[in-house]
């Protein structure tokens, strides 16, 4: 019987063909050009003119459920051509230029960026996958002409020095008569001047699909992924996938003690180990060993890679779309979209060694043939992203644990600069003013006013009993903030130093200060004390140890609020002071006082009846 919601389907898939038929719609949508890690989230859109690029950026501590633009680049970026580590984007355009950008001032509420041209990757090469780790970018290419072929698998040439060049290895331009067609996949990673040949496990399937992946962004070396079976209907079957991962596990140094004395001791040894883990499989994951290939010695301006031997694992992966492989907290995540619903739904398993793991379900009420969409890691959970608009955005998020922090939420462009978004710069300017105002009007005005003259019981407060006091006051505001705005504490704190974003952003953080200047306030005009300087035995007083009185009270009280205003300048002013004193007390001429320590008393002399004779 033929059902409504397959007729419904039926005629959604007519009219979308109609639409790209008339030239309305593109026949599939690309994959939203997408990276990230665990600061920061890259998304590539087209620009507003033609041949136009707009980069996106995110970082850990922005206003929520936004993604600035960064600046518009001119040409074509690969598919799978975006690849992020250590506060840099790189980008590969068709042509095969290589282009870095990289946030170097993070802290600002103004982010700045420079960019850079890098070393290009080999003419005639085409790239399948490209991933970042601290060292720089690693590249899966494809060559399909002889000629690259063998300017790639070229060895070093000498240098004058005697020492290998192999930055120049990869870059040698390819003979123009060798056009003889080839099929073969070359690991590259990006050197001081040129791309450098790496090994391939030896058992990696030529014609596969690939990725690659940094579980560890300090690491060395990627992790390769790879379909053993061929075509698209591999990635995109109704049956099971099976999934080589390719680990590299590192071979130990040897110690002085167990090292070969002569290079052909050395080479036995090597030979010998026959590429045998140093443990044995877990149960439930088939892992073989992989002999290593041939290798190319190291530029002397690159960074040598450690010695060892890929490790590859077999996973088994249920029918789905294509496989999107990410790292979510140094997890290997692989994500898949479920065919068999109507809108954008997507499957997430973690590929651990000990074996794989269903991560989660997520899904966006979008149609995914019609959006681009692409899954990402966004800090440290997994973010399924789809572009509605080159503006606009939406995404869901994930953790590890597969709780769903983000339910499905529009994600914008920031709003344009006002003096709202930056009002952290505006209250700090302000609080620099007036801290210097009250300098100019308090400070030694009266020589004679400010002499500090404490009975002897008494003696000024040291700035780390005063500090905790200080903490014990703020706890229970900070708790009142948190309940009221429903905020995590790593939220608070998250937003509190930068100010990022619309003054609505930092509501929490104002609740906290006025609750904390209100009660420490009316508690020292009352009876001299808070409840933290109750606990480690502080009050206030005058220069003369006396009990203030209601003015000095609200003199010393309110600019408390100029003390917590990020990044908290006026906090450094008690080291500078003899009598430590903040701002506050030098206005309100007030002392922190506790009780003097005991004075060890000279002991008596003993009268043995005896004068002394000279």
């Amino acid at each position: 019987m033929f059902a409504v919601k397959d007729f419904v389907y039926s005629i959604r898939w007519i009219v979308v063909l109609a639409a790209v038929l008339t030239g309305v719609l593109p026949a599939l949508a690309a994959p939203l050009a997408v990276t990230g890690d665990e600061r920061h989230l890259w998304v590539l859109t087209p620009g507003s003119n033609a041949g136009t690029n707009t980069i996106h950026h995110r970082r850990l501590g922005d206003p929520p459920n936004t993604l600035a633009p960064v600046r518009s680049e001119v040409g074509k970026v690969l598919l799978g051509g975006l690849a992020t580590a250590d506060n840099k984007l790189w980008l590969v355009y068709d042509s095969l230029l290589v282009q870095s950008l990289e946030l170097t001032a993070s802290e600002l509420p103004i982010k700045t960026y420079r960019t850079k041209v890098e070393p290009a990757l080999p003419k005639g090469s085409q790239v399948i996958a490209l991933a970042a780790g601290a060292r720089g970018p690693w590249a899966l290419v494809r060559v399909t002409q002889e000629g690259v072929l063998r300017a790639i698998d070229a060895p070093p040439a000498e240098s004058a020095s005697g020492t290998a060049d192999s930055d120049k290895s990869a870059a040698a331009p390819p003979p123009q008569a060798d056009q003889n067609p080839v099929n073969e996949v070359r690991l590259l990673r990006m050197g001081t001047t040129s791309w450098l040949k790496a090994e391939l496990p030896a058992d990696w399937p030529g014609g596969a699909v690939g990725w690659l992946v940094f579980t560890d962004p300090a690491g060395a070396h990627p992790v390769l992924l790879a379909l053993p079976e061929t075509g698209a209907a591999a990635e995109t079957g109704t049956s099971d996938s099976d999934l080589w991962v390719y680990r590299f596990a590192v071979q130990p140094v040897p110690t002085p003690a167990t090292q070969p004395a002569d290079d052909t001791a050395q080479r036995s040894a090597d030979q010998g180990a026959g590429g045998q883990p140093p443990t044995a499989p877990p149960p439930g994951v088939t892992q073989r060993p992989v002999q290593r290939g041939p290798t190319t010695r190291p530029a002397p301006a690159s960074p040598a890679l450690p010695k060892g031997q890929w490790v590859r694992q077999d996973y088994r992966l249920p029918p789905g779309g294509a496989i999107l492989p990410v790292t979510v907290d140094r997890q290997l995540v692989v994500a898949r979209r479920d065919p068999a619903q109507p809108t954008l739904t997507v499957r997430a398993w973690v590929l651990r060694p000990e074996g794989m793991t269903e991560l989660a379900t997520m899904a966006l009420d979008v149609d995914p043939d019609a959006v681009p969409w692409n899954v990402a890691p966004v800090n440290q959970t997994l973010g399924l992203i789809a572009a509605t608009d080159t503006r606009k955005w939406l995404w869901t998020r994930n953790d590890l644990m597969g709780h769903q922090v983000i339910a499905p939420v529009e994600v914008t462009e920031p709003s344009p600069v006002e003096w709202r978004q930056q009002i952290g710069m505006v209250v700090l300017i302000m609080v620099l003013v007036a801290a210097t105002l009250i300098l100019f009007l308090f400070w030694k005005r009266e020589p004679a006013g400010v002499v500090v003259k404490l009975p002897a019981d008494l003696a000024v407060a040291d700035l780390g009993t005063r500090a905790l006091a200080g903490l014990i006051d703020l706890a229970p505001c900070l708790a009142i903030a948190m309940f009221v705005f429903k905020v995590s504490i790593m939220e608070v704190f998250t937003v509190w130093p930068a100010f990022p974003g619309g003054a609505t952003h930092f509501w929490p953080e104002l609740t906290a200060i006025g609750l904390f200047v209100l009660h420490t306030t009316l508690s020292e005009m009352f009876t001299g004390q808070t409840l933290g300087k109750r606990i480690m035995g502080l009050h206030v007083t005058d220069l003369s140890g006396n009990p203030i009185n209601i003015w000095q009270a609200l003199g010393r009280g309110l600019t408390k609020a100029l003390d917590l205003v990020p990044p908290f300048p006026l906090l450094l002013f008690p080291l500078f002071n003899p009598s430590r004193q903040r701002l506050g007390d030098l206005m309100a001429k007030t002392l922190v006082v506790g009780p003097a320590p005991e004075k060890d008393e000279p002991e008596e002399s003993q009268d043995d009846g005896f004068d002394d004779v000279e």
